[in-house]
C-alpha cells in the first residue's frame, strides 16, 4: 500500500476552502527548500485514510480474545482531560514552579499504583511493559551490586511466565534458568528449591500466569527465593485479574511493572508513546530512574533519587499517557479497580464454560483472566485443526519450549504490509542448555529455500495455506510444511534480526538420539518430490538432498550412538544416492564450500566418520 506521499500528483488539493478568519503572517523564509507535503485531492486523503483503518482488526471488525490482558477500552474522559490545555501544551524544560498540577499529578499517580500493587514508590519514565521488565532488572542488579554481592548472575524464569522475561534478563545481563511447571500448571517446588542458591539474583513470575491459573504456592515461592538472598519481580501484565482482590507487594514481591494498555484503559502503544510505570518496595527505591516527583511543603517538584540507575527514558516519561490512566484510576475509584478485576475473572470464566463442550481445556478451572484450549481430541476425532479455526490474514508457529522478541509479529506484520510480501522470515537465535547462544541466520545458503529449515521464523500468508496441513506423526513436518509456503510464496521478505529464540534440549528432533525417526526425513522428501519436480523446482529439490539429507542427517546421525545408527545412515545415503547417481555432477553440490563439499562426498562414499574426525580437528585449530 502507497503511503500519503505517494499518493496523488502535482497540483492536486483541495479547491474549495473556507475563508481563513485569522489574520495572515508571512514567516521569514527560514527554509532552503520547500516543505515536502503531499499533493492530494480531499477524496484521495479519505480513501486512503479509510483504508488503512480497514486493514485494522478491533472489536468493531470481530472477536478479540486478548481483551482481558490488552485492554481495547478507552473512555471518552480519559482523552478529555489529557486534552487539557494545561496538560497538552506542556513543555519538558519548562521550570517547575509553572508545572506544579502536572507534578502533582505524576505524584498522586505514583500514589494510586502504589496502592493497587501494594509497592511504596514508582517511576513513570518506561515506556512500556518490556522497558519496564528490563527497568526493574537493573534495579535488582544495582542492589545486589551496592551489598557487594557479584555473584548474583541468575534470574530464574518459570516456564509459565510473560515471555519477553528471558530477553530482558539476558538484556540486563543476568544468565536465565528456566524451571518447568508441574501438571497443575503451577511452579514445581522441587525444581525451584533446586535451582536457588548463592548465584540467585532473582525470580521473574506472572501471576496469573499465562495458562491462567493463580499460583497457590505463590507465598512459598517468594520465600524460597528470599531465603536464598534473592529478590522477586512481579510481572505485570495479567494484574487485571486480581487488581483490587490481592496485591503483588502482599504476595512477597519486591519489584513490579505494568502495562497502563492492559491494565489502566490506556490506548496501546504500538512502537508509539505508551507506559510500562516500576514500583518498588522502599529498601529498592533509592535505585529507581530518576528525577522522581515529590511533595514538598512549598509545592512539588522533581528529586533524583541517591543511587539512581540513571535515565531509562528522555525526561519524565509519556506524560500524556499517565495522565488518562490518572483519569481512568480516580474515575474508577477503590470499588471499581476491584469491579474490574472481578468482571474480568468472570468473563473468562463464562467463556471457559461456553467453549469446553467444543474444546478440551489444558487445566480444570476455575481460570483467572484467561485459559487454555487444546484442539487434539478435536484434531483426532475430526480432523480440524487450528489453522482451521485461525482467522487472521497471517499465521506463525512457536514451540511450546521456545520463544520469542515481545515485538516480533509486529516487525514482521509491518515488512509485510510495507512490501506485499506473503511470507516474511527473520533470523532465530539458538539457546543451549548450558547458556550458550549462537545466532543463526535466515537463510545459510544463497538458495532461496534455504531457510526453510522450521516454520517457526516465519509468518505466511493466510491464502497460502490453503489445505496444506503439517504431516501428523512425522519427523520434519515443520520443514515440509515451510519449504511448501516458500514454493508457494510470490514475495518473500527477509528480516535480518533474531527474532525468535530456539530452545535447543537433548530431547529435541535435532538431538534426540531416537536414530529411526531420522528417517521419517525421506517419507517427507518424497512429498517434497511430488511437489517441486513437476513444477520445474528440480534443483531446489537437489539442494534439499544434498544440504538436509547428506550433510546434516547423516553428520547428526553419525555424532550419535545408537545401534542402529549405521543401518538408518546407509538407507539415507542410498536414498541420495538412487537420487543424485553423480555427485560431482550436482549443481547444488559444486556451489557449496570447499569444506562443506569435502564433508557432504565423504557422508556420500561411506565415510561419514572420518568426516566428523575433520570437523573436530578444525574446531580444535580454527574454533569453527
Amino acid at each position: 500500500m502507497k503511503t500519503i506521499f505517494e499518493q496523488g500528483a502535482l497540483g492536486h488539493g483541495l479547491s474549495l476552502l473556507p475563508a481563513c478568519d485569522v489574520p495572515v503572517v508571512t514567516l521569514a523564509p527560514a527554509r532552503k527548500k520547500p516543505l515536502r507535503l503531499p499533493q492530494v485531492s480531499e477524496n484521495e486523503l479519505i480513501r486512503h485514510y479509510t483504508a488503512l483503518s480497514h486493514r485494522v482488526h478491533g472489536m468493531n471488525d470481530g472477536f478479540y480474545p486478548l481483551g482481558s490482558c490488552t485492554m481495547k477500552y478507552n473512555p471518552k474522559v480519559n482523552e478529555a482531560l489529557a486534552a487539557l490545555p494545561g496538560f497538552a501544551r506542556l513543555h519538558p524544560l519548562q521550570p517547575e514552579q509553572t508545572a506544579q498540577g502536572a507534578l502533582e499529578l505524576l505524584y498522586e499517580t505514583g500514589k494510586l499504583l502504589g496502592e493497587v500493587t501494594g509497592m511504596d514508590a514508582f517511576t513513570l519514565q518506561p515506556a512500556a511493559g518490556a522497558h519496564g521488565e528490563f527497568t526493574g532488572l537493573l534495579l535488582i542488579k544495582a542492589y545486589h551490586l551496592a551489598r557487594g554481592d557479584v555473584s548474583r548472575t541468575e534470574i530464574i524464569v518459570p516456564d509459565s511466565a510473560h515471555g519477553t522475561n528471558p530477553a530482558s534478563s539476558v538484556m540486563a545481563g543476568f544468565r536465565v534458568v528456566n524451571i518447568p511447571s508441574g501438571a497443575d500448571g503451577c511452579v514445581d517446588l522441587a525444581a525451584l528449591r533446586a535451582a536457588v542458591g548463592p548465584q540467585t539474583a532473582g525470580l521473574m513470575l506472572t501471576n496469573p500466569n499465562t495458562v491462567g491459573i493463580f499460583d497457590k504456592n505463590i507465598l512459598e515461592i517468594t520465600k524460597i527465593i528470599h531465603d536464598a538472598g534473592g529478590l522477586c519481580y512481579y510481572d505485570g501484565a495479567n494484574l487485571n485479574a486480581v487488581m483490587g482482590v490481592v496485591r503483588p507487594g502482599d504476595m512477597g514481591f519486591d519489584c513490579i511493572h505494568l502495562n497502563l494498555h492492559k491494565s489502566f484503559a490506556t490506548p496501546h502503544g504500538g512502537g508509539g508513546p505508551g507506559s510500562g510505570p516500576v514500583g518498588c518496595k522502599a529498601f529498592l527505591a533509592p535505585f529507581l530512574p530518576g528525577p522522581i516527583p515529590e511533595k514538598t511543603e512549598n509545592g512539588f517538584r522533581f528529586a533524583q533519587p541517591a543511587q539512581s540507575v540513571g535515565r531509562v527514558r528522555d525526561f519524565y516519561g509519556n506524560f500524556l499517557v499517565v495522565v488518562k490512566a490518572f483519569a481512568y484510576l480516580t474515575m474508577l475509584g477503590r470499588e471499581g479497580v476491584h469491579e474490574v478485576g472481578r468482571n474480568a475473572v468472570l468473563n473468562a470464566n463464562y467463556m471457559m464454560a461456553a467453549l469446553q463442550d467444543i474444546y478440551d481445556m489444558a487445566y480444570p478451572g476455575p481460570c483467572m483472566h484467561e485459559f487454555v484450549m487444546t484442539l487434539d481430541r478435536l484434531h483426532k476425532e475430526t480432523g480440524v485443526s487450528a489453522l482451521d479455526i485461525a482467522k487472521g490474514d497471517f499465521v506463525g508457529f512457536v514451540d511450546s519450549d521456545d520463544w520469542v522478541t515481545h515485538d516480533m509479529y509486529e516487525k514482521m506484520y509491518t515488512r509485510a504490509a510495507e512490501t506485499g510480501a506473503d511470507v516474511v522470515v527473520c533470523d532465530f537465535m539458538e539457546r543451549f542448555a548450558d547458556g550458550r547462544e549462537s545466532m543463526l541466520p535466515a537463510s545459510l545458503q544463497d538458495n532461496w529455500l534455504g531457510s526453510a529449515g522450521s516454520s517457526c521464523n516465519k509468518i505466511f500468508h493466510r491464502s497460502l495455506v490453503g489445505a496444506l496441513r503439517f504431516p501428523v506423526g512425522l519427523w520434519y513436518e515443520d520443514f515440509y510444511f515451510s519449504a511448501v509456503m516458500l514454493l508457494r510464496s510470490k514475495h518473500t521478505e527477509f528480516i535480518e534480526e533474531p527474532l525468535y529464540v530456539y530452545r535447543r534440549g537433548q530431547e529435541s528432533t535435532m538431538h534426540n538420539n531416537n536414530a529411526v525417526k531420522n528417517l521419517d526425513m525421506l517419507t517427507i522428501m518424497d512429498m517434497l518430490e511430488k511437489e517441486m519436480v513437476p513444477a520445474g523446482y528440480k534443483d531446489d529439490f537437489e539442494f534439499f538432498l544434498v544440504n538436509h539429507v547428506l550433510l546434516d542427517s547423516i553428520s547428526r546421525l553419525a555424532k550419535q550412538d545408537a545401534p542402529e545408527r549405521k543401518e538408518v545412515i546407509g538407507k539415507l545415503r542410498q536414498y541420495v544416492q538412487a537420487k543424485i547417481p553423480k555427485l560431482s555432477g550436482c549443481g547444488s553440490y559444486k556451489k557449496e564450500s570447499r569444506k562443506r563439499r569435502l564433508i557432504m562426498w565423504m557422508n556420500y562414499h561411506g565415510l561419514e566418520d572420518a568426516g566428523q574426525f575433520i570437523l573436530k580437528i578444525n574446531l580444535t585449530l580454527h574454533g569453527r
